[in-house]
């Protein structure tokens, strides 16, 4: 079960449909959730009256993201030179943990570039390590630069976009909120600031020829997997404890003992006499 939401492209905002006025609360994603967003992309006549957009139905393949930033990649350096066949890059001044898999982008003084994968990666000394197998195109020296691509919050590519409705803007996107980036994001916070969500149409050739960009909000989990529930407070009875303090006597006496200021034990009882009336005693024990 998911969520369906239409998006005014007439006055980039989401609306109410039918009437057009702007969605009161924007579209919200929680951690971890799988779930499925259909989208309606529609014009707005001015007057409330939203009609299909129909600017999809040539486009070849589709694009759909989240973010709160607009870091693109984590900035480095390359410690000691590269070239030819590699299993292994060392990457200084990097100041965020960088993603466990991921690519990286190297880029030498003639301006060559390449982009290479990486499997692995772990800590060495304020360097990072990412463990490689390829053979390079280019050269590079000690110092040249070397950035690792960072994490959307969420991303889906066109194989995860359902776009059968294209022809009257109409799509159905599965969306895994469950990653580091989202993680990240949200990390010791109720929700993620300024998130943005991103949708992008591309053409034959891989251009980009439609983009559309709106705030959403993006929560936490209270209750994440695996959280322990919390210990008994113990300044306070179970049920048990508490039934145990009360206890009936001969049918007609009940008593609840007391701890005194000075810690000795005070005694309440409560004795029916007859009827309506009871004798109620207080006794040191």
């Amino acid at each position: 079960m998911g969520s369906a939401y239409t998006y005014d492209t007439t006055n980039s905002r989401f609306a109410e449909d039918p009437g057009g006025a702007q969605l009161r609360k924007k579209p919200r994603l929680y951690y971890k959730n799988l779930t499925t967003w259909t989208l309606s992309f529609k014009t707005n006549d001015g007057n409330g009256n939203l009609s299909a957009d129909t600017r999809f139905a040539s486009l070849a393949s589709f694009n759909f993201a989240v973010d709160n930033d607009s870091i693109h990649t984590l900035r480095g350096n390359l410690n000691g030179a590269l070239s030819g066949a590699i299993t292994s890059v060392t990457i200084s001044n990097i100041t965020l943990t960088p993603p466990a898999t991921g690519e990286i982008v190297l880029l030498n003084s003639a301006g060559e570039t390449e982009t290479i994968a990486y499997t692995a990666v772990s800590a060495s000394g304020s360097d990072y390590v990412f463990t490689v197998s390829t053979t390079l195109t280019y050269s590079y020296a000690d110092n040249d630069s070397a950035d690792v691509k960072e994490e959307l919050m969420v991303k889906v590519d066109n194989s995860d976009i359902d776009s059968s409705g294209k022809a009257t803007g109409v799509f159905v996107i599965t969306i895994d909120s469950n990653k580091r980036g989202y993680l990240l994001a949200t990390l010791d916070s109720a929700s993620a600031e300024n998130p943005r969500l991103e949708f992008k149409g591309y053409d034959g050739s891989g251009n980009i020829v439609e983009t559309f960009q709106e705030e959403i909000e993006c929560l936490n989990l209270i209750d994440d997997d695996g959280v322990a529930a919390p210990a008994q407070a113990s300044d306070y009875y179970t049920k048990a404890q508490s039934d145990a303090r009360y206890i009936l006597m001969d049918g007609t006496e009940t008593y609840i003992d007391l701890q005194a200021g000075d810690g000795s034990t005070v005694r309440l009882a409560i004795e029916l006499i007859s009827g309506t009336d009871y004798k109620i005693t207080l006794t040191k024990q």
